[in-house]
């Protein structure tokens, strides 16, 4: 069976997206100091939260690569601060404060976004930033799906990796808890799974 591997790693109830994920046949919800490489063997999909422990992940660099070379894809939340994969650059914060360095940009659609107001991500509780407030630099040949500032950087990119495999960043917040819409979170929420688990080289 091909899997959905989620990444839970931080204490507590399980997010939104993984809430949804463990109602599926198909998906192994594991914490991340119970994660095995085995646990790689059989995932088409991948989940992590930005609470992800980079530094314990690094131990499976060798099972991610291998994951991605046969087609695997990624939902990354959170800043790059190690190089999972040799192509992945540090998490750049934010050129400006204030409102203006927090400005969202649309720059290209995507499916994970699919019946969603991306305007009113813009906010949340009359707040701006809670979406993010920086980027993770965009790997050559990745496709910028939203910008965030004047200078409209990548915080959202997805990635066709020349190797195999897909990886989909977003520089902030686990994504569905940026909504402000309880249904816009669970839109977002499955939406994350629906794209993890189609496989294939279709356009995004």
């Amino acid at each position: 069976m091909n899997t959905l591997l989620c990444i839970q790693s931080h204490y507590g109830k399980p997010g939104l997206t993984f809430q949804l994920a463990a109602e599926r046949p198909d998906a192994i919800v594991i914490r991340q100091p119970d994660l095995r490489a085995s646990h790689f063997d059989s995932a088409c999909g991948l989940i992590t939260t930005m609470h992800l422990d980079q530094i314990g992940f690094m131990d499976f660099t060798a099972e991610l690569e291998a994951f991605m070379d046969r087609g695997g894809r990624w939902f990354f939340n959170g800043h790059i601060m190690r190089p999972f994969l040799n192509e992945l650059q540090d998490y750049i914060p934010a050129a400006r404060a204030g409102l203006d360095g927090l400005q969202l940009s649309t720059l290209n659609s995507h499916s994970i976004f699919d019946g969603i107001d991306r305007a009113t991500l813009q906010s949340r509780k009359g707040v701006a930033g809670f979406y993010g407030r920086g980027h993770n630099p965009m790997p050559q040949g990745a496709t910028a799906v939203t910008g965030v500032g004047p200078e409209q950087a990548p915080l959202d990119w997805v990635w066709k990796r020349p190797l195999g495999g897909e990886l989909f960043s977003h520089a902030g917040n686990d994504l569905p808890g940026t909504c402000e819409d309880e249904s816009d979170s669970r839109r977002l929420a499955a939406n994350i799974i629906a794209w993890v688990m189609t496989s294939g080289e279709r356009a995004a």
